[in-house]
């Protein structure tokens, strides 16, 4: 998304909403697309599959995943280079679900997940 900001800022556009790194933060981007696009698809998708696990196990993550992102405040979140984010990233969500953590979801990571989030780092 930064780099069609970039072109559209060398042609002398304005940058596409959440496309310009020099104006967009990563936490209000990421939740909007959690609000706007993530839950509405995938409560829809729950509604017509009927399906209980969706309820239990995908609906509830979306949720503290919507919740990380709300909350993160994207201080140390590199806009220059995207990509290099990951271990940022990594270790702001192992947190915010750390066991004692105050906020929502800190006792619902499972074991799983920070094992498969070391092994592709």
């Amino acid at each position: 998304f930064f780099s069609q900001g970039d072109a559209e800022r060398e042609l002398g556009l304005p940058c596409s909403p959440f496309c310009d790194r020099h104006g967009t933060n990563v936490s209000e981007s990421q939740t909007g697309f959690f609000d706007f696009i993530v839950t509405p698809l995938y409560s829809t998708l729950s509604e017509y599959l009927c399906s209980s696990r969706m309820g239990l196990e995908v609906l509830p993550e979306i949720g503290r995943n919507r919740e990380f992102w709300k909350r993160y405040d994207g201080s140390d979140f590199n806009y220059r280079d995207p990509c290099s984010n990951w271990d940022v990233l990594r270790r702001a969500y192992v947190a915010f679900h750390a066991p004692g953590s105050d906020l929502p979801g800190s006792a619902d990571l499972p074991d799983a997940v920070e094992v498969h989030l070391s092994r592709n780092r």
